[in-house]
């Protein structure tokens, strides 16, 4: 997923700015080596709040301008029905029509310049619904087992401060998802409107740039422009609406810095979990509780820069699709960790030996499909595969950790109160309960 957020984020930057993606993933570096390195998961919280919400104008500005352009309406997500039936009509008078034979298992559409080959608003036939049904619960899922989501929680005072927090959370990321649909409608409708049937000689500007910077392509063959002669990439649709629409250049450069500050906090983010993870579960584990504090804080800075290092060399050096990378993780955690999560909180009698076995499964049902996908054997519907896969077994991890834990001794009365205290909603977080005590201690005389 971290080279996934960092290999979209350079292809964006390199291709808009027309600078070397070496130059671009070097800069990446030093942000994250600023960001995370120096000051850890305070410095990722709060840079994260800062670019969360440039990121978050950086989407809902030009889409709400142009829908008072287009619909005297500002709210995008609720406007753009008002044409879609023009929508329709201009989609089949120049010749897209629904595909009869849609893909049984999840596709993950290509991240070049492609034509537009369907109806929008005919969303089942690129794929089936079985499929479509897969991929929203393997992505769903992979969000809910995040350690990012545990991280993040983690830091707040309470219980209830943290459901405060996730509540404003899911309210935020509701919007932009609500917003990005209007995003696609919106430059799908202008292009339709402005383009077919343009000389050669008419071309608009933007499209000369977006054709530079390898997000689209159109035939220089033709006299006039047509629809199935013009391809768009998949990810520049946010920099394309502010440009087909018009809009002054200061809104597509806000929705540039807003893509790389979206970029960039998410790949902090994954770096300072990745970090704590293996130094703190792995490394660390078992230290004495008094070692050397700053020997911790060497050890995961370095484990910091170390992994913000590779994602950035993983960025240049993979060839594969930013998008592919990042379902690829999310169909890994998945189905590994969702399962344990939810069952420590609800269910009293799992173990470790459940959890521990329910994790095996799922990771290795999931990478076992994903190795075969990078090895050819899975065919071109290599990726939509691992995505099904996850999907599918994750109740299969379920199933291993109720019956493994059934075979094997209960919890003990330890482990459960933990669990009850974790779950009142006034109560501390266990981090800081362990903060408390650590004050406590360093008062009491010898």
């Amino acid at each position: 997923m971290l080279a996934g957020e960092l290999k979209l984020g350079v292809a964006i930057a390199a291709g808009r700015l027309g600078a070397d993606p070496r130059l671009v993933a070097a800069a990446f570096f030093l942000m994250l080596a600023m960001t995370v390195v120096t000051g850890g998961s305070r410095s990722v919280a709060w840079t994260g709040a800062a670019s969360g919400i440039l990121a978050l104008l950086a989407v809902v500005v030009p889409v709400t301008l142009v829908s008072l352009v287009l619909t005297n309406l500002p709210v995008a997500p609720l406007s753009y029905g008002v044409f879609a039936r023009d929508l329709a009509t201009l989609e089949a008078s120049n010749g897209l029509k629904s595909l009869s034979d849609p893909a049984l298992l999840p596709i993950v559409l290509p991240s070049g310049p492609a034509p537009l080959t369907k109806p929008y608003f005919d969303l089942f036939t690129a794929q089936s619904s079985l499929a479509m049904t897969l991929l929203v619960l393997a992505i769903a899922a992979g969000l809910a087992a995040h350690p990012l989501i545990a991280q993040r929680s983690s830091t707040a005072a309470s219980v209830l401060t943290v459901r405060r927090a996730m509540t404003w959370s899911a309210f935020i990321a509701a919007i932009i998802l609500l917003t990005l649909p209007s995003i696609a409608v919106f430059a799908r409708y202008i292009v339709m409107t402005a383009l077919p049937g343009q000389t050669l000689d008419q071309v608009p500007a933007w499209l000369d740039t977006f054709a530079a910077s390898g997000w689209s392509t159109y035939d220089t063959q033709s006299a006039r422009l047509s629809i199935p002669g013009i391809g768009f990439g998949r990810d520049s649709v946010i920099l394309m609406l502010p440009m087909v629409a018009g809009l002054p250049e200061a809104f597509v450069d806000l929705a540039l810095v807003g893509l790389l500050a979206a970029t960039l906090t998410a790949a902090s983010a994954q770096v300072h979990a990745l970090a704590t993870t293996l130094g703190e579960d792995v490394l660390l584990a078992w230290r004495d509780e008094g070692s050397a504090e700053k020997l911790r804080l060497v050890l995961l800075r370095t484990l910091s820069l170390t992994v913000a290092g590779l994602g950035c060399w993983m960025a240049l050096a993979v060839r594969a699709d930013p998008f592919a990378l990042y379902l690829w993780g999310l169909a890994i955690l998945g189905p590994s960790l969702l399962a344990p999560i939810v069952m420590s909180v609800w269910w009293k009698r799992i173990n470790a030996w459940g959890a521990l076995l329910s994790v095996v499964t799922g990771f290795g049902l999931t990478g076992a499909t994903l190795l075969l996908d990078l090895s050819g054997g899975l065919g071109a519907a290599g990726a939509g595969t691992g995505l099904a896969v996850a999907a599918l077994s994750l109740p299969i991890a379920a199933a291993v950790a109720v019956v493994v834990s059934l075979l094997t001794p209960a919890p003990e009365k330890r482990m459960l109160d933990v669990v009850r205290d974790m779950r009142v909603p006034g109560g501390e977080t266990l981090l800081e309960r362990e903060l408390r005590l650590q004050r406590a201690n360093r008062k009491r005389p010898v």
